[in-house]
């Protein structure tokens, strides 16, 4: 993507059930200039836990990506917490 992404109080909604396993990440949305994303998904600031497994970064792959990891312990990671 090149241009800029106005985040700003937008609601993050994934749908589907993807297999993703613990500690592996997915980029949601790749730029390609330095103020590619602007602002952060409602109540979801940097290392926020999302969905109960998932935690965002803004600062993604050594850049400006947004991406979910899958979180290796806690509720739905098969390990961790019970």
């Amino acid at each position: 993507m090149s241009g800029t992404i106005n985040l700003e109080n937008s609601p993050l909604l994934l749908s589907g059930n993807p297999v993703i396993i613990p500690g592996a990440s997915f980029t949601l949305i790749h730029t390609t200039t330095v103020n590619g994303v602007i602002g952060q998904f409602d109540s979801l600031p940097q290392g926020s836990i999302f969905a109960t497994i998932y935690t965002i970064s803004y600062k993604g792959n050594g850049v400006f990506d947004v991406i979910l990891t899958r979180n290796t312990s806690g509720p739905g990671s098969g390990r961790g917490h019970g």
